[in-house]
C-alpha cells in the first residue's frame, strides 16, 4: 500500500467520522441538549470540517 492509498483511505475514514458526528448533533437537537453543549459541539464541527477542506486540498495538490 502506497502513501498516497493510506492517505485517502485516512481521508475517506475521517468522512465517515464528520458524518456520525453531523447525525449525533442532529440527535441532540432533537433532544433538548442544552444550548451552551450544542453550541460547543457546533463550534467543535466547523473547525473539523475546515481542517478535513483544508487536509483535502492540499492532498489534491500532491496527487498532481
Amino acid at each position: 500500500m502506497g502513501e498516497y492509498e493510506i492517505i485517502d483511505r485516512l481521508c475517506s475514514v475521517n468522512e465517515e467520522l464528520l458524518k456520525m458526528v453531523r447525525k449525533q448533533a442532529e440527535l441532540i437537537a432533537q433532544y433538548n441538549i442544552s444550548v451552551e453543549v450544542q453550541a460547543e459541539l457546533e463550534s467543535m464541527q466547523g473547525n473539523i470540517n475546515t481542517e478535513l477542506d483544508v487536509i483535502e486540498y492540499r492532498l489534491r495538490d500532491l496527487r498532481r
